[in-house]
């Protein structure tokens, strides 16, 4: 069998879906989370064997896998939780990118355009006043041009649906649960009106292992 190491910082972030994938297939995984006092020495080593100088990092066996996406989709795929049918595992890709496109904007308003190691080490409220602009702009232009036009498209395709796609739970489904989860710590309201995506995110987290998971991973900010 071989040994995986997930490689990321003390956080969700990037490497976030990656450990449900894991989880959910009940697949041992070394979770090894750097601080941010060893990461500049990470980075130098990673450029130097010609890598790129980010994390997350998927360590098998002897090899080593970049980008999150990527490292997520393999993960998935042992997982079982990527479609068998090309065009159903199509879709879930689909879901997949809308929803890392939409991801990406939003951590760049929530954080300001500031780094993600720079909020590791802090103690935040994602309530308090410190995001009182972020949240003006997510009730304003950003929530109704970017997050609701998505959550629209995803209600009517989660109309008499239990999962996005007929193969059954894919990881479309915990990457949705994953991405909404952490924008509802910020705007706990964001899925009103939303039945259909509000009861897709209940499921995932009432599945065993998911659960597991949620209930003894490290608290983190991010």
């Amino acid at each position: 069998m071989s040994i995986y190491k997930l490689t990321y910082f003390n956080a969700c972030g990037l490497a976030e879906l990656s450990r449900w994938c894991f989880a959910y297939g009940k697949i041992p995984f070394i979770d090894e989370r750097i601080t941010i006092e060893k990461w500049p020495q990470l980075k130098k080593e990673l450029t130097s064997r010609g890598l790129a100088g980010n994390v997350p990092i998927l360590t098998v066996d002897s090899h080593q896998l970049q980008e999150s996406l990527a490292i997520a989709r393999y993960i998935a795929k042992i997982a079982g939780l990527v479609p068998k049918d090309p065009l159903e595992a199509a879709v879930a890709d689909a879901c997949v990118d809308s929803l890392t496109g939409i991801g990406a904007q939003f951590r760049m308003m929530i954080r300001n355009g500031k780094p993600l190691i720079e909020f590791i080490p802090k103690t935040i409220d994602p309530l308090g006043p410190e995001f009182t602009e972020q949240r003006q702009r997510m009730e304003g232009e950003f929530g109704q041009n970017v997050i609701h036009p998505v959550l629209r498209r995803m209600e009517l395709q989660l109309q008499d649906k239990k999962w996005l796609t007929s193969h059954g739970v894919s990881w479309a489904d915990l990457y949705t649960c994953q991405q909404f989860e952490y924008k509802r710590r910020f705007f706990p309201d964001l899925l009103d009106g939303y039945p259909s995506v509000q009861t897709l995110v209940d499921q995932v987290r009432n599945i065993d292992s998911i659960k597991k998971w949620i209930s003894t991973r490290p608290h983190t900010n991010m």
